[in-house]
């Protein structure tokens, strides 16, 4: 049976490894293959870290978690809201409601505190728009690009 839980210390080496996967699922959509060197920002080191994040547990394994705001933000477009850093779940379980159960914490905890959730995702992480619109989310912002890195190996047409 899973069971949703806060991330402990012990759970560093599982979060991250599914950072390092959740980052370079999202990359390969884009062309590109991340180093650790750049996601060393991303990664979880030490328990502080683990504020406001959850981790999926089945079997004593973790299988997935999710990371947000440590506070309540707030701004003139979305009011007060908490914003939803990553939700990540081991390819092998994805589609079977972790990352569903990972939220339900997230959006029971902002209705009780009531408040709004933010989130953002690449708009090619086609997998990612479907969830969140099953969650209720309702796009709200675009973020353009120039790329005079010549980085992204994007279509230039959306599908």
């Amino acid at each position: 049976m899973m069971r949703i839980r806060r991330a402990l210390v012990k759970d560093l080496d599982a979060i991250n490894e599914l950072t390092v996967e959740m980052h370079n699922d999202m990359g390969a959509l884009v062309g590109i293959k991340f180093s650790m060197e750049e996601l060393k920002e991303e990664m979880y080191e030490k328990e502080e870290d683990l504020e406001n994040t959850y981790v999926a547990e089945l079997d004593g394994k973790v299988v997935g978690y999710m990371s947000f705001s440590q506070r309540v933000e707030e701004n003139e477009f979305f009011g007060k809201y908490y914003h939803l850093y990553h939700i990540a779940v081991k390819r092998e379980f994805r589609g079977r409601g972790v990352a569903a159960k990972l939220f339900d914490t997230l959006q029971r905890r902002a209705k009780r505190e009531n408040v709004n959730i933010v989130c953002g995702t690449l708009c090619l992480n086609k997998e990612a728009l479907e969830f969140y619109k099953r969650m209720g989310f309702k796009p709200i912002m675009t973020t353009l690009i120039i790329d005079n890195l010549k980085r992204l190996k994007a279509p230039s047409k959306q599908a």
